[in-house]
């Protein structure tokens, strides 16, 4: 396996960092990782070495970071978010040969994915516990605001910032006009113990949507044997 390190300029003027790890394979797997995360989170890594193994080469890359001329958390958005993965899958059509391209995205993924429209883009889209919305419960237990500085602060197991335009795009959640455009390519991986599920149920049946729930988790996926069944179910449905 080779390992590229490579940047791509944005229509805003600022780099995205990105790793493609390959075989020279002519299929090819772009993971996006979740809030407050980044390329090199644990399950990034353990997923891209695993798809790998099994024939696939594995993309990824920061939405934002503290890197030289990147995008900050503080300064991104849905709408960023969108224009960027648009940016990034554009530069791989044009410059690699690539028979598929699938995309996997944890968590806040889902109201890019939906909300960009994706789907005739790439080949498989595959979900890991999307978000659809946020709801008022957590903005009141996570969320605060600071008006001196006119941003939220999130408070999770760290805290950090967004601006109104971040929150808001989540707060309004996914577009329902583009629900009917996710296809029999695309499929949802749910964990039980996360809320997430039963805010989708709706959509999953009205819309017949594809999908499976790994049993006694949380929404990080965080047990070494619940990675290895997130990939594998993740695998079956690309084959």
């Amino acid at each position: 396996m080779k390992e590229k390190v490579i940047k791509i300029k944005t229509n805003d003027n600022h780099i995205i960092y990105w790793t493609l790890n390959t075989i020279k394979t002519n299929k090819l797997i772009i993971f996006i990782h979740w809030l407050y995360s980044d390329q090199n989170d644990e399950i990034y890594i353990r997923a891209s070495k695993y798809f790998w193994e099994n024939s696939y080469d594995s993309f990824k890359f920061d939405l934002y970071s503290e890197r030289e001329n990147s995008r900050k958390l503080i300064n991104s958005n849905i709408t960023t978010h969108i224009e960027d993965l648009k940016n990034v899958i554009n530069f791989f059509k044009k410059n690699y040969n690539y028979n598929e391209i699938n995309l996997i995205w944890h968590s806040l993924g889902g109201l890019v994915i939906i909300n960009g429209n994706f789907f005739s883009r790439i080949n498989k889209v595959i979900l890991w516990d999307p978000s659809i919305w946020l709801s008022p419960e957590e903005k009141k237990e996570d969320i605060t605001y600071d008006k001196n500085e006119w941003i939220y602060i999130v408070n999770w197991w760290i805290k950090f910032k967004l601006n109104k335009k971040m929150l808001k795009e989540w707060e309004e959640g996914i577009n329902k006009k583009y629900i009917k455009n996710i296809n029999k390519n695309t499929f949802f991986i749910f964990a039980e113990n996360s809320s997430i599920y039963n805010r989708w149920k709706k959509y999953i049946k009205d819309y017949n949507l594809n999908y499976t729930i790994i049993k006694k988790i949380w929404h990080n996926f965080e047990w070494d044997k619940v990675k290895k069944e997130l990939f594998k179910q993740t695998l079956n449905f690309l084959k």
